[in-house]
């Protein structure tokens, strides 16, 4: 019994450091670096929105390089997957794109089945910025 709930106990663990979070964005300049379809890294780095570099400013708000507004955001898990959603105020307009950690300073973003507008890795810049 006690050797089930070590496994769980770990269980519990690996799959809560695979969540994206806002805490895990915040800080350091996120840049596309590589393709990321089908849920694996691969090919080119499609992200037109994301090119110049994003900053998770605080856990509401982010920055994306070239444009002068903050942009809102926010981290929502449906189905054990967890998507970003991306609200410039200035418009009605919602972007919602499917988001994976992949490593301590990389991200996944586009749809597993390939159908999203975006794909690409990002890869975290200097944290301390």
């Amino acid at each position: 019994m006690k050797k089930m709930g070590c496994f769980i106990g770990m269980l519990l663990l690996l799959v809560g450091c695979s969540s994206v979070n806002q805490e895990y964005l915040i800080g350091g300049t996120w840049h596309p670096t590589k393709g990321y379809q089908g849920g694996k890294v691969q090919g080119e780095a499609d992200c037109p929105l994301f090119e110049t570099g994003i900053q998770f400013i605080d856990e509401e708000k982010l920055h994306i390089d070239g444009i002068e507004e903050n942009f809102e955001y926010k981290i929502e898990t449906m189905n054990a997957q967890d998507y970003l959603y991306i609200h410039r105020p200035t418009s009605s307009l919602i972007r919602k794109y499917p988001i994976k950690k992949i490593s301590k300073d990389e991200i996944g973003v586009g749809d597993e089945d390939d159908s999203s507008t975006m794909s690409c890795v990002l890869e975290r810049n200097d944290k301390n910025e």
